[in-house]
C-alpha cells in the first residue's frame, strides 16, 4: 500500500475520530515507508504535521515521531521542523503546569513514562480541582490537557531530539530561545527532554575564545568541526 493512501486513511480517520481505524493505519504506515520515493516521504510528512495543531496532544503524540521519522526516506526538516518544535514548547509547558497542578491538588506526580498511570492521574486531578481552582486558572479541560502533556510530553519532543541530530537541523532551529528554556524546565522529568537539553547546548561552528599562554592572544576555536 502506497504511503500516501495511509496517510488519507490516517487523516481520514482523525476528522472521524474512528479510533479503531486510526490505529490500524498508523500500523500499516511503517511497513510503507522503507523504499518509498523521496517525495512522496516529503508529501506525507508535510500532511502529517499539518494537522498536529489541531490535535489533542495523546492521539498527536502518535504522528509526531512519524512526522520525524520520514527525515530519514527523503523528507525536508525544514517542511516540519517549525510545526514540532512549535508543538513540543506547548506540550512541555503544560506538562510543567501539570506538576504545578498535581501539587496544588495535593497528589503525587507519576513517572511521565509511566502510561498505566494516565487514566487514574486524570481522574484524581478532576476530584481534587471539583468545579475549578481559584487562582489557578485551570478548568477541567485544561486539567485533562495538561496531564495528557505530562504522559505524552517524550514523544513530543522525540522527533525534535531526532532531526537534532544533524548540524544543519541545529543551526537553523526555530524558536530556538523558547524550546531551550522549555527543555531546560522539564529535563529532569521528562527523559527526551533532558537529552535534547544536551544537544540545544551544542556550540556548532561558535567561536569560543581561549588563552593559550600570557602572549599569544585569544585563539578562537570552533567547536563542531573535525
Amino acid at each position: 500500500m502506497a504511503v500516501r493512501d495511509v496517510v488519507d486513511e490516517i487523516l481520514e480517520a482523525l476528522e472521524q475520530r474512528d479510533v479503531q481505524r486510526f490505529g490500524d493505519a498508523l500500523n500499516r504506515l511503517g511497513p510503507a515507508v522503507p523504499g518509498c520515493p523521496p517525495s512522496e516521504a516529503g508529501d506525507a510528512a508535510r500532511r502529517l504535521a499539518a494537522v498536529l495543531p489541531a490535535l489533542p496532544y495523546g492521539i498527536g503524540s502518535n504522528i509526531a515521531p512519524i512526522v520525524g521519522a520520514l527525515c530519514d526516506y527523503g523528507a525536508d526538516p525544514a517542511d516540519v521542523l517549525p510545526t514540532l518544535v512549535d508543538r513540543a514548547c506547548a506540550v512541555l509547558a503544560d506538562a510543567a503546569r501539570f506538576k504545578t497542578l498535581a501539587a496544588r491538588v495535593g497528589i503525587e506526580v507519576p513517572g511521565s513514562s509511566d502510561g498505566e498511570r494516565f487514566g487514574p492521574t486524570v481522574e484524581a486531578v478532576l476530584a481534587g480541582i471539583g468545579d475549578g481552582l481559584p487562582g489557578l486558572g485551570v478548568d477541567r479541560r485544561e486539567a485533562v490537557n495538561a496531564v495528557e502533556a505530562w504522559f505524552s510530553g517524550g514523544d513530543w519532543v522525540q522527533p525534535v531530539l531526532f532531526l537534532s541530530q544533524r548540524k544543519e537541523v541545529r543551526r537553523a532551529m526555530p524558536q530556538r530561545a523558547e524550546l531551550s528554556a522549555a527543555v531546560a524546565l522539564s529535563s529532569e522529568d521528562i527523559g527526551t527532554a533532558h537529552w535534547l537539553d544536551g544537544l540545544l547546548r551544542v556550540l556548532d561552528d561558535e567561536p569560543l575564545v581561549r588563552r593559550l599562554d600570557e602572549s599569544a592572544g585569544p585563539d578562537p576555536v570552533a567547536v563542531g568541526e573535525p
